[in-house]
This record gives structure tokens, sequence and C-alpha cells, in this order.
């Protein structure tokens, strides 16, 4: 590997565990001394306007940007970005925040509007954060995978650029693959419906974050992850960072989902036994 370009390569023809995404990020940046890597492609809403406008003064302008949503609780504003080939104006305007991350969305020119993702902490690995989101999105574009879920375009390591779905986005009027029908294809993981912050009205996926290949014991290793990326967030910002995953809506989640993740474990050791079964009869 010799730059983000071979990366992006790979990332097309297999989905990369987080894992394997960030020791080829970290191999390139070692021998090439870059200490930021970039991946996609702008849409054509940034690159129609102003085609001639060098995509690597486009990449440190959303370094910056990452860095002012990040530090803002919640961005409202217009920006200018001028050169000499030409002028973009960016309005930002804030969505939400979460665990993982604060998204906002732009608006460049007045045209189609854009998501734009900043991750709270992007030197933690795991299947969501930048590590696990950018390789999923990459896939997953490259697969045409775009019926039900936001297509990816561009992205650093601290900040990733998406479709924008608003809750008038129908799956039904889009051209692509259904994930559900790739996932079990590809044994992918399926999407978790019990999140209901990750979709609109009509089911579209927005966010790209905990799709990974449906491993034996992936659950046990996505619990110590998340038990390891919680304690980090107590570390450094405190308990107080922890209200408002004991809200009532949020305590009632989790209940869903332990619940939903007991019933498909003892799903899946049944259908496993099953199989043991009939095997050796044959």
């Amino acid at each position: 590997m010799t730059s983000e370009f071979d990366i992006e390569i790979q990332a097309c023809n297999s989905l990369l565990s987080p894992w394997q995404f960030h020791q080829l990020c970290q191999t390139v940046c070692r021998k090439t001394g870059q200490q930021n890597l970039y991946f996609g492609r702008f849409p054509r809403s940034i690159l129609t306007v102003h085609p001639k406008i060098n995509p690597a003064v486009l990449q440190r302008f959303f370094d910056d940007l990452a860095e002012y949503v990040r530090h803002h609780n919640q961005p409202k504003a217009r920006f200018h970005l001028v050169t000499d080939r030409g002028q973009i104006e960016i309005q930002v305007c804030y969505i939400g925040s979460g665990a993982i991350g604060k998204v906002v969305r732009l608006q460049v020119n007045g045209d189609t509007p854009l998501a734009f993702k900043v991750f709270f902490d992007p030197d933690f690995v795991w299947p969501h954060g930048p590590w696990g989101e950018i390789p999923v999105g990459i896939y997953l574009k490259a697969s045409g995978v775009t019926r039900d879920i936001t297509e990816f375009f561009a992205a650093g390591l601290t900040w990733s650029i998406v479709e924008w779905i608003d809750e008038d986005t129908h799956p039904h009027k889009r051209r692509g693959i259904d994930y559900a029908v790739f996932a079990r294809r590809k044994n992918l993981t399926p999407l978790n419906p019990l999140n209901i912050s990750n979709y609109n009205r009509y089911g579209m996926r927005v966010d790209l974050g905990g799709i990974q290949t449906n491993t034996f014991g992936r659950r046990w290793r996505d619990g110590f992850y998340t038990v390891w990326f919680y304690t980090r967030k107590i570390r450094r910002e405190g308990w107080r960072s922890m209200a408002p995953y004991f809200s009532p809506q949020a305590l009632h989640y989790a209940l869903q989902r332990l619940g939903y993740l007991l019933s498909s474990s003892i799903v899946g050791l049944h259908d496993r036994l099953k199989k043991q079964n009939s095997t050796s009869r044959q």
C-alpha cells in the first residue's frame, strides 16, 4: 500500500474491517509522512459549481470545518471558500449529536443538501466512527447498494460527507440494491431497526455506522469495544457526559436492544444446532 487510492481500490472489492482499514491507513501514513488521508469524491453539487477548484483545497476546508463543528454546540453559519479559481458558499445547519459524532446539513450555493458528520473520538478503532463507516461507505457504493441507504461521497479521517436523506425520500423511487438483499448475499450484519433516529419515515437508513461482516463471536467483541468506548468517554468528559443515556427514552431503547440481541442469539444458536444435527445424520 502506497496511497489512499490503493486502500480505496481494496475497499471497493471487499468490506475491510475497521482494524484492517486502520492498519492500512497507518501503513500509508508512515510511508508517506501524511497526517491525514482522504477517500471518495466530492459530490456533483460541489464539483459542478467550480470544477477547477483543487480537491486538496476542499479537503483542507472540510478539515477546518470539522474543527468548527466539533467545538460549537449547535453550529449554524455561512462560509465562503474563496480561491483564485472560484468561490463557494456553504451554509451549515446543526441537525443533531450522538455518542459517535455530530451531524450538520450542508448546502452548497443553495443546491442539494448534504450530510456532514464529524467524529468525536476519531482515534478509537471500532465499527462506529471513521474506521468503520468509511470502508462501509466505499464498499456499499461500489457494490451499488444505494436503494434504501445513504450514499457515501467523501471523507477525511475525522469527517465524512454522505447523501442527505430527508423524511420524504422513498426507497421505491431510487435505483440500486436493497441493503437487506446484499447483506444476505455477503453475510453482513442486519440493520438495527430499533434505533429509529437512524431512519426516515420510509425506512431509509441515514447512517453507515455498525455495519460489518457477520462473524461468529461478533456480538461479544462489539460489547467489549462498546464498554471500552464509553469508559474512555467518562475518563475524558466525566460522568455527566453519560446523562443522556439514562433518560427514559434511552433506557427503553437499551431494554429493547437487549431483548432483541438475546432473541437473535437464541435463534442463531438454534439454527446452528439444527444444522449440526442434520449434518450428523447424513
